[in-house]
């Protein structure tokens, strides 16, 4: 009767060694495939942030890039109406040479022989000439000299 005892117990040892086995096989192989999930996440996740990482440079980027061009346009533009205003000052000067001594003479030795017909106008001429002298710098200079 005791081997009968001793055979069922081995047995149910038996048993429960193979089934702890089995479940501890299963286990592992739940742990493994929960590591390769968590594992395969973190590449993912690793992923995403280098594509956002380049994304946002390349948006900085066009920024740096959009701006840059943007400050040309103004450099350019600056450049531009200096020179314009050169050329403005330039062409009022050399009228005011040429047209300057001519009108002083209408004005002074015209009117010797009395009113004509061109008085009027000498008049008119003379008054632009004066608002147009008043706007030339005196020597010359344009402001980004």
């Amino acid at each position: 009767m005791i081997d009968v005892i001793l055979i069922l117990l081995f047995s149910l040892v038996v048993c429960l060694l193979f089934y702890f086995v089995y479940k501890n096989i299963k286990l592992k192989n739940l742990l493994n495939i929960t590591i390769h999930f968590n594992m395969q996440l973190l590449v993912d996740n690793d992923s995403l942030n280098n594509r956002l990482k380049t994304a946002l440079q390349e948006i900085e980027n066009a920024k740096l890039v959009d701006s840059d061009g943007f400050l040309k346009f103004i450099s350019d533009s600056r450049d531009w109406a200096f020179a314009y205003i050169e050329e403005v000052q330039k062409a009022l000067a050399e009228f005011d040479e040429e047209v300057g001594p001519q009108l002083q003479w209408a004005m002074t030795y015209g009117n010797l022989a009395g009113p004509t017909v061109h008085s009027n106008t000498i008049k008119i001429i003379s008054e632009a000439y004066d608002k147009l002298k008043s706007v030339l710098p005196e020597n010359n200079e344009t402001p980004n000299n």
